[in-house]
């Protein structure tokens, strides 16, 4: 066995071990405070908790599917039920309303686009719970998950910078993840300051885009696209194929990871399911509401390697990644700061240079 199988093996039983514990004590926390009530008399019958899941049309695939699949899994144990509705804009209010009416409790929730209808909903059910995820609201009932996107999309520069013969990288944005371009664009000038990065955003989710996207930034030179999470990877793995296309990607989105080993290099995004588990055992204990962060420090990134993935990308891939997880680097939001960043890396006082000590 070699030592990487050894760290996968040694990983992987850690992991397990986690999600054990991680169950125990969610069983355990049912039963000891009391949230299975009793119908009445001596011998009690637990009645099995009951939870809401809202899931956008546009979330329906990738983190969707990772979320429901993580509460069903859980409430299974359990012998509780989890009631999903899948949702259109229009519909946001009415679907929350309908679970927390059901008395579903916790209601949890996908998505920063929900997070209006949310405010609204939230304060008319003081006595539910809700739980919003990849959304931040502050209210005295709601739990928010939130996660740090620059890192991935910081490291996702990296590997872009190491892997680009052209010096010139696109990057494919869904709307609400223009700002990520600032990270993407910190990582590439940490490995190549001369670099050109062009970015573009889709109008909607129509199939064809983002292809029709990739089109005009293959035009311009680029040889690495970054995918923004959201972006169809799928529809652009067959557009590489069918152009023959020398081009690779890179996804923000660990979800979904279509045939195309050749194509692409990574992909990169949060163990929601984990994040999932430790929420439920949370609650479960005593509800506080808050805004939560997590990032990779906390050990939740999950990256997803191609087989064409070059030993050098590899090496500066874990370089930065236990950088970012010790503290080390604050990665640009803003224009501004990403000036002063690529100012400071060519000078060469920045992590760049201590990129040879791991």
């Amino acid at each position: 066995m070699t030592s990487g199988e050894r760290k996968e093996e040694v990983t992987a039983r850690k992991v397990l071990e986690r999600y054990s514990i991680l169950f125990l004590l969610l069983l355990i926390s049912l039963v000891g405070c009391g949230s299975w009530e009793g119908a009445g008399g001596e011998d009690k019958t637990p009645v099995p908790p009951q939870i809401g899941l809202v899931v956008p049309v546009s979330e329906e695939g990738a983190a969707g599917t990772v979320l429901q699949a993580a509460l069903q899994e859980g409430m299974a144990g359990l012998g509780g039920t989890v009631e999903v509705i899948t949702t259109e804009p229009s519909a946001y209010i009415t679907s929350l309303r309908e679970l927390a009416d059901g008395g579903k409790d916790p209601v949890w929730i996908l998505g920063e686009d929900m997070v209006p209808a949310l405010a609204e909903v939230a304060p008319l059910y003081p006595e539910r719970k809700f739980v919003l995820v990849n959304g931040s609201l502050s209210a005295p009932n709601v739990v928010s998950l939130t996660f740090r996107e620059e890192e991935p999309a910081f490291l996702a520069g990296i590997i872009a910078g190491a892997e680009s013969n052209t010096g010139r990288v696109g990057y494919i944005a869904a709307p609400g993840t223009e700002n990520l371009q600032y990270a993407i664009a910190a990582g590439l000038y940490e490995v190549e300051p001369a670099v050109q990065v062009f970015g573009q955003t889709l109008a909607g989710p129509e199939p064809g885009q983002a292809a029709a996207v990739a089109e005009g930034l293959l035009g311009r030179g680029a040889d690495v696209i970054i995918l923004a999470s959201g972006v169809n990877v799928g529809e652009l793995v067959e557009l590489l194929a069918e152009r023959e296309q020398r081009a690779a990607l890179i996804s923000l989105d660990s979800y979904s990871h279509p045939e195309g080993e050749e194509i692409i290099l990574a992909s990169l995004g949060w163990d929601l399911a984990l994040v999932v588990e430790e929420t439920q055992a949370k609650l479960l204990e005593g509800f506080a509401a808050g805004v939560f962060n997590f990032g990779v420090e906390d050990g939740l990134l999950v990256v997803r390697e191609g087989s064409q993935l070059s030993p050098q990308a590899r090496y500066l891939l874990g370089s930065y990644r236990r950088q970012l997880a010790a503290g080390a680097i604050s990665i640009p939001s803003r224009e501004e700061e990403l000036l002063d960043f690529q100012n400071s890396s060519a000078a060469g006082v920045r992590a760049q240079g201590e990129a040879g000590e791991w």
